[in-house]
């Protein structure tokens, strides 16, 4: 990597990030033990792809390893996510994070089932950066207009277990009013926090959770949506 500020684009797996690292010019493969960078240039920008395995442990110990030997400028995470009903999204869309919320952290209520209570001393919502909100909502409405899909923003609900059942489906959504799951994004917002490394954070649908069919699910159209955005966000220069 030449510079110690490129611009990381995290995801789960690597079907998540193969458009974008197609696009990469001047590729190099960069090894920090078990972790692998590619590092190019997008648009004139320096960036580097980083794929870090499903669930909040891989990206945990993925992404807390490069950002503590590189201080990037700002941070992509991308790729698939579930759809709450009653948002609007629909399979294709794409959905941008104002706050990341783990819905699985705190204690267990002993009387409902799925229920989980926040803790004084272990905090489980935080507030992404509105400023690159703001400017990637302006720049994906337009994408979203010449290429039929809408754009949504609002909290993110992070999971360690793919909701199923359609009492916890409920439960969620009164306390949390969340639009999309996904399975990484507070681990990742947790630590781009503890680093002063802003953060955006955009998913396409591939699913409504609590979608138990799988065979139902449009990854690939959510993998393919979701790095269109990214890759129109470094285009426009969102960072």
């Amino acid at each position: 990597m030449t510079s110690l500020h490129p611009l990381l684009i995290a995801a789960a797996v690597p079907a998540e990030l193969a458009i974008i690292k197609e696009r990469l010019s001047g590729k190099k493969t960069l090894h920090l033990g078990p972790i692998e960078l590619h590092t190019g240039n997008i648009h004139g920008q320096e960036a580097a792809t980083l794929v870090t395995g499903p669930g909040n442990v891989n990206m945990a110990g993925g992404l807390g390893v490069v950002l503590s030997l590189f201080q990037p400028r700002a941070v992509f995470l991308t790729g698939c996510g579930g759809a709450f009903d009653g948002t609007g999204l629909a399979f294709g869309d794409v959905a941008v994070a104002t706050e990341e919320i783990h819905g699985q952290l705190g204690v267990e209520d002993w009387k409902k089932a799925g229920l989980v209570h926040p803790l004084d001393f272990l905090e489980n919502r935080i507030t992404l950066d509105r400023t690159l909100i703001q400017k990637a909502n302006e720049v994906l409405v337009k994408q979203g207009r010449r290429t039929d899909f809408k754009v949504f923003n609002g909290p993110f609900l992070t999971v360690a277990t793919v909701t199923s059942r359609n009492e916890t489906v409920s439960l969620y959504r009164k306390r949390y009013q969340p639009i999309v799951e996904n399975m990484e994004g507070f681990a990742a917002a947790a630590l781009c926090r503890r680093h002063v490394v802003p953060m955006v954070e955009l998913r396409a649908v591939s699913n409504r959770v609590g979608q138990k069919d799988r065979n139902t699910w449009r990854l690939e159209l959510a993998f393919e949506r979701a790095q269109e955005g990214v890759l129109k966000m470094l285009e426009h220069g969102v960072i």
